[in-house]
C-alpha cells in the first residue's frame, strides 16, 4: 500500500500538538480512499464484483471525504469544547 509518514507528523503526534492526530488520519484516509479505489478498479476489469470495499465504521459506502472529514472536525471540536467546560468548573472546585 506504500504508506508513510515524515518524521514532524510522528514528532507532533508524539508531542500531542493541537490538530496533529487529525492531519495523521486525514493523510491515512486518504491514501486508504486511493487504496480502495484502485482495488476496486482492478476487480471491475478482472469481472468480480467481491473487491476492497472502503467503507466507514458503521459500514455505510463512504460519500464524501472532504465532507465527513469536516463533519468530523466540528464533533471533535464539540468534544474539545465541552470538555474545557468541564475542566473549569473541576479547577474551580479544586480551588475552593
Amino acid at each position: 500500500m506504500g504508506l508513510s509518514l515524515i518524521k514532524k507528523d510522528i514528532e507532533d503526534v508524539a508531542n500531542c500538538l493541537p490538530g496533529a492526530i487529525e492531519e495523521v488520519l486525514k493523510k491515512v484516509y486518504a491514501k486508504l480512499t486511493r487504496y480502495a479505489e484502485g482495488q476496486n478498479k482492478q476487480e471491475e476489469k478482472k469481472g468480480s464484483s467481491d473487491g476492497f470495499k472502503m467503507e466507514n465504521f458503521n459500514g455505510n459506502k463512504i460519500v464524501s471525504s472532504e465532507q465527513n472529514y469536516k463533519e468530523l472536525l466540528l464533533q471533535k471540536d464539540r468534544i474539545i469544547y465541552e470538555l474545557k467546560s468541564t475542566l473549569e468548573v473541576i479547577e474551580c472546585n479544586v480551588r475552593f
